[in-house]
């Protein structure tokens, strides 16, 4: 094999547009990359990504890794009406079953290889000790790490009996950061002995239960490298990951265009760090021609000594290990009614009644009581996105009782348009109120929250995310948590407040809200 042939094959690349051929042809083909990661921008329906990726394995002289981030809840590249993506992480951790995490997990499985998928980038293995955190909060199974380590090795038994292969990630734990390394350059200043038995703990309970490949973390972990975030450190890659915890498979990067590497370390210089602190893969999202830097790097890194090229063939024999496992991709979908019983049990099982006094759960209204029903309206990331939105919960509420009133509000508001929500709270027996963070609860949000518990009225206070939400609403009389705002889970959030399926009023997160309320 030439050289150049064995250096694209260490390189995960994006692309643009919904179909090949097309405008990304041409790079695509242009050399035998090892792999392509799908993000929204393409894909459009499921037919068409089936058709995407076929072309990708028809045009590729090898068959590449063809991934996508189908995490479930908050990140999910794909769905529609008959298969809407899995609960997420937290949802799944709080629902306490890792037996409906493992079925959820492995007919996703089914339905990513039956698309052409065969990796997955997920699930997340960070523990959210944190409750600030902007970019990992309900991705992650938890606060502990039991949870996160139970839960995570159910995803990954789950998603590789579907016939995919999972990838842990973001080694070695994002979940105490208050800076989106897409951003920045984040930095978790625990000991060594912190980290051991909280970050990276759910790591090596996945290695030793026979993890295949995990994604780095662009963080700063002073107690463990001083000098490097980790997809840099060589001693967090080769002398933590691969000799102390005794990891023996891929190793991929997080994408190489985020800000934490792209903003403090040059294009070669990372990756020629990435490599040979001991990535097998670099994951080169952007331009095509940062893409063809990242490869120019590692073949100028081999052609000058810096790199030997038995390191080179050690990460191939690594990748192409991993492919030796995978069964053929495509197929038969999944039965969409299997799937979707699965689905429904684990949003109903994730819906957490953290507070309800005065019971005002489930809702007990005269035929002549108004409901009040406000809520954030998401905005479709792509032309499929626009299918897996939720039916918005006051239309749920409405089967149940005509009186209701609804407002609607973007999540990107910074002023909320009060006068005609505090008018309909004012006539209103009942006040239904959603919120949607990441981390914090948005200024106008809080500030909605606050105007609307001031009326007097009763107040059901809803997080469609993180529980730490609520904390700063002890007034209101019911608190409720979802932890996610796709169907079905808000088909359960209605269920539950309509009084048709109980909640339980235990779950993750729900310490630390207690402890603030």
């Amino acid at each position: 094999m030439e050289l150049s042939e064995k250096i694209a094959r260490l390189v995960m690349i994006d692309f643009a547009g919904t179909e090949l051929p097309g405008t990304a042809e041409k790079h695509v083909t242009a050399f035998p990359w090892g792999g392509f990661v799908l993000f929204a921008k393409n894909v459009s329906s499921l037919d068409q990504v089936i058709e995407l990726n076929r072309a990708l394995s028809r045009l590729s002289t090898s068959p590449p890794l063809i991934a996508v981030d189908q995490e479930g809840g908050t990140v999910s590249r794909l769905g529609d009406e008959k298969y809407p993506p899995h609960p997420g992480a937290m949802a799944l951790g709080a629902g306490g079953s890792v037996e409906i995490t493992r079925g959820v997990h492995r007919v996703t499985g089914e339905l990513l290889r039956a698309l052409g998928f065969n990796m997955n980038f997920a699930p997340v293995l960070d523990v959210n000790s944190n409750p600030e955190n902007p970019i990992i909060g309900v991705r992650s199974f938890g606060e502990d790490p039991e949870t996160v380590s139970n839960h995570g090795i159910a995803a990954l038994q789950g998603l590789a009996e579907g016939g995919v292969i999972p990838v842990g990630k973001h080694f070695p734990g994002h979940g105490d950061t208050q800076v989106d390394s897409h951003f920045g350059l984040p930095t978790v200043a625990h000991e060594k002995s912190r980290l051991l038995a909280m970050e990276l703990r759910p790591f090596q309970e996945a290695v030793r239960a026979g993890l295949l490949a995990l994604m780095t973390a662009h963080i700063l972990f002073p107690a463990l490298d001083s000098h490097f975030p980790a997809t840099l450190s060589e001693p967090i890659l080769t002398g933590l990951l691969r000799g102390k915890m005794g990891f023996g498979g891929v190793v991929i990067t997080d994408s190489m265009a985020m800000k934490a590497i792209s903003s403090h370390f040059g294009t070669k210089e990372a990756t020629l760090l990435a490599f040979k602190a001991g990535a097998d893969m670099i994951l080169a999202c952007g331009t095509e021609e940062e893409q063809m830097r990242t490869f120019e790097a590692l073949r100028d890194g081999v052609s000058s000594g810096e790199v030997p090229e038995e390191r080179i063939d050690k990460s191939l024999e690594r990748i192409e290990n991993l492919k030796k496992a995978l069964p053929k991709p495509f197929g038969e979908l999944p039965p969409s009614s299997t799937y979707g019983e699965l689905m429904r049990s684990a949003a109903l099982s994730s819906i957490r009644v953290i507070k309800n006094q005065g019971d005002l759960i489930p809702l007990r209204l005269k035929s002549e009581d108004k409901l009040l029903v406000v809520q954030p309206l998401f905005l479709p990331e792509s032309p499929m996105g626009g299918a897996v939105l939720p039916v918005p919960l006051g239309q749920h509420l409405w089967e149940g009782h005509p009186l209701t009133e609804e407002h609607r509000f973007s999540i990107t508001e910074e002023k909320i348009l009060m006068d005609p929500i505090i008018k309909g709270a004012e006539e209103a027996a009942i006040i239904v109120a959603a919120l949607y963070g990441r981390g914090t609860v948005p200024p106008a949000q809080k500030e909605l929250a606050r105007a609307l518990i001031g009326t007097g009225k009763p107040v059901i206070l809803i997080s469609l995310n993180h529980p730490g939400l609520l904390a700063g609403f002890p007034e209101a009389r019911a608190l409720v948590c979802s932890y996610n705002h796709r169907e079905p889970t808000i088909a359960a959030l209605s269920e539950v407040l309509r009084g048709e399926s109980e909640a339980l009023t235990r779950g993750q997160g729900e310490r630390t809200l207690k402890s603030s309320l």
